[in-house]
């Protein structure tokens, strides 16, 4: 067997352990979260927190859980990493190196509690993924489950911090417009999770939201009603199309950044709905405004050394809920049939945003 040759005992290990547990990691944690005990968690952190301690007792009484099942779901976390014994109280535990920042701070950049509730919640839709190989039927994101597509959003909203550091690092007049007073509009704006981001970055900028799901709207509603940005922060529930035939130029200013964020993919792929789009956009733009897409790339099957594991991850959208997306040539191919003059694509430590101008 040459060095670097894989022995059947080094895939067994890969396939019947590694994965295994990285499946149950999914099944506990989804559990965990849907119970709360990770939003539990979080209050008795802080910013600065590392890692938080707790006591069997404690959460069986502050969230009136069974002990039984309680005791069945911390041996598997412990097992699969989550959390650890504490000596320094009786049947105490407390949450594994780095797993605060990972799988219980919702506020931390590199919280990917999201990713796998979206990883637990694909469990139950086995047999219509099965049935769907068959018949090539799309599912209808909109019968997804209130709490699926809630997650969904918080999952693209993670995505949205990136794409607004790298905006404010790369886009430095745009950056600067925004911080004195701009106006933004995010096309999409779902549940309110990105926007509220975008809002907190630039206190002084005023925003408008759109969207065609009404419970998203009313959540995002009570979001600006939380922090008392009525006076600062529109949102409608309409697609962009009506906003732009009821939009008077005359006594509206036009917007200075347009945001699609993970929200192309899932535009009607099919005639020519994206290039109306794009027109409308272009319309609603200044003329020295810019369009900031986030959307995840996806090579082609025989590109392996340009896959991520997080792009390759956004195929099952295309399978799932027809979503269509992108690869860098085929974006810029479809840019030339948009009115748009310039697009360019900004990279940041792997990550990545378009910024498309007149």
């Amino acid at each position: 067997m040459s060095e670097n040759e894989i022995s059947f005992s080094d895939q067994l290990k890969k396939i019947a352990v590694k994965s295994l547990l990285g499946f149950q990691t999914v099944l506990v944690f989804g559990l965990g979260r849907r119970l709360g005990i990770f939003d539990y968690l979080q209050e008795k952190g802080s910013e600065e927190t590392l890692e938080v301690s707790f006591t069997i007792d404690e959460i069986v009484q502050e969230m009136n859980l069974d002990p039984t099942y309680l005791d069945s779901w911390l041996h598997m976390a412990i097992t699969c990493g989550l959390f650890e014994l504490d000596d320094s109280c009786e049947r105490c535990l407390k949450t594994a190196p780095y797993i605060y920042p990972l799988l219980v701070d919702r506020n931390n950049i590199f919280y990917m509690g999201d990713i796998l509730g979206g990883f637990y919640y694909m469990a139950p839709y086995q047999s219509e993924f099965l049935e769907n190989f068959k018949t090539g039927k799309r599912m209808d994101y909109f019968d997804l489950p209130y709490e699926v597509r809630i997650d969904v959003t918080k999952m693209s909203a993670i995505l949205g911090k990136r794409v607004i550091e790298i905006f404010s690092n790369s886009c430095e007049e745009s950056d600067k417009i925004l911080q004195e007073g701009g106006f933004l509009l995010e096309i999409g704006c779902g549940y309110g999770f990105n926007l509220k981001n975008w809002v907190e970055k630039y206190p002084q900028a005023h925003f408008v939201g759109i969207d065609i799901d009404n419970q998203a709207i009313d959540h995002t509603k009570s979001l600006i009603a939380e922090h008392n940005w009525q006076e600062q922060v529109k949102v409608e529930n309409i697609e962009l199309n009506e906003y732009f035939q009821h939009y008077d130029f005359r006594k509206e200013l036009r917007f200075d950044v347009v945001l699609l964020n993970q929200v192309l993919h899932e535009m009607e792929p099919k005639g020519n709905y994206r290039q109306l789009v794009f027109n409308d956009i272009y319309s609603l733009l200044k003329d020295e405004g810019i369009l900031i897409v986030g959307e995840t790339m996806i090579p082609g099957i025989f590109a392996p050394d340009q896959a991520r594991y997080f792009e390759i991850m956004h195929k099952w959208f295309e399978v799932g809920i027809g979503s269509h997306f992108y690869d860098k040539d085929t974006f810029m191919e479809f840019i030339k049939t948009t009115p748009f003059k310039n697009a360019e694509l900004i990279f940041d430590d792997r990550d990545y945003i378009w910024v498309i101008s007149k």
